[in-house]
């Protein structure tokens, strides 16, 4: 399954894709991630708490290397998060809940995983 999504519902799209950069495809893949299919207002708080899940264990957006191999991380923050109201994808809403047990049993697995080598 592709991954499909649109900013034509974002006010001023065009200017914000230019001053966010890379970090509008970091935050398309992060919406897979946490399992948010949109961003709109009445679910900005459930955003905020999922990104400050993640920065809690360590998880960061992204790595690319320049043109000198060094590394760069691109972190998706709130304030990218709310430039890009209106984002729509073709991911699922996941509950706060399902989502949780997802992220622990990822979490579980990783760990059993380091622990057998």
């Amino acid at each position: 399954m592709s991954l499909d999504w649109s900013i034509k519902n974002v006010p001023d799209y065009e200017a914000k894709k230019d001053k966010h950069g890379k970090n509008l495809d970091i935050l398309i893949w992060t919406a897979m991630l946490v399992d948010l299919g949109n961003i709109q207002d009445k679910n900005l708080d459930e955003w905020k708490f999922r990104l400050a899940y993640l920065n809690q264990i360590g998880y960061f957006m992204g790595v690319q290397h320049d043109d000198n191999r060094q590394v760069i991380e691109y972190n998706v923050g709130m304030d990218v998060v709310e430039d890009f109201i209106g984002l729509t994808t073709n991911i699922g809403n996941q509950a706060r809940k399902t989502w949780m047990r997802k992220m622990s049993t990822i979490i579980e697995n990783t760990v059993n995983s380091q622990l057998k080598r």
